[in-house]
This record gives C-alpha cells, structure tokens and sequence, in this order.
C-alpha cells in the first residue's frame, strides 16, 4: 500500500497546479479562446492557498490525480520513444545499411588472421582499472 503524501508533497502539488493553470489560460487567452480563462485565474489563486495554508484538503485532489499523470507519462513515454525510434534510428539505419556502412563491423571477412583489435595507447597500466571514467 502506498504512503499518503507528506505535506511537503501537497504543498508542492497545489502550487504546481496553481502555476499551471496560470499558464493554461495564458495560452488560451493568447489563442483566443477567453471563455474559460475566468475559471481557470480563480482556480489558480484558490490551488496556490490552499497549498501553502492547509495542504491536507489536496489529498483527495492529489489521490485522484496523480495515478491519472502517471498514465499520461507512461502513455506518452512510449510514444516518444515510438517517434523517435522510427524518425531518427530507422532512417539512419536504412541509409547506412544503403550505403554500405558498417560502423561495428559486423561483416566476416574470412582472409582476415583475427579480429582482435590491437590499442595503441602505451603498456598496460592495471591503476587505470580504478579510474574508469
């Protein structure tokens, strides 16, 4: 079962949405829409007080809301990654794949002695071994 939020956290998330909506109707105003502007500036206020004055009336608000963000996140993460994965990646790969390009070099070449790859960076030096990055 989950912990019910700290007061902290209620602050934090009456704040936020107060700032929020303050943001939602500028954009609405800026995109000529001024009808629910008025809702949304008294909300703003009454979120904001109510997060720093009495957090706890959030929770209910809070309890509700939260699992509805967490499936907007998840839902929303895999279609960036759909996006980018087939906007990005794909493309690349087909015109490399087309163009002959193989930077891991995958192809076997079977004239080749070995595919170890010999560095060039001086002797070994096992202290290196600490300092990874």
């Amino acid at each position: 079962m989950k912990t019910p939020p700290t007061a902290k956290e209620l602050r934090n998330f009456g704040l936020s949405l107060g700032v929020v909506c303050l943001i939602w109707a500028g954009v609405l105003t800026w995109r000529g829409h001024p009808e629910p502007v008025k809702w949304l500036l008294g909300a703003a206020p009454v979120l904001a007080t109510l997060g720093l004055a009495w957090p706890a009336a959030l929770g209910p608000l809070h309890r509700v809301w939260m699992p509805v963000a967490h499936g907007i996140a998840q839902a929303l993460t895999w279609v960036l990654l759909a996006v980018v994965f087939y906007v990005v990646f794909t493309p690349y790969g087909l015109i490399s794949r087309a163009l002959g390009k193989d930077p891991l070099d995958r192809k076997i070449d079977r004239n080749r002695p070995s595919y170890w790859i010999r560095r060039e960076d001086g002797p070994f030096d096992p202290e290196r071994l600490k300092r990874q990055y």
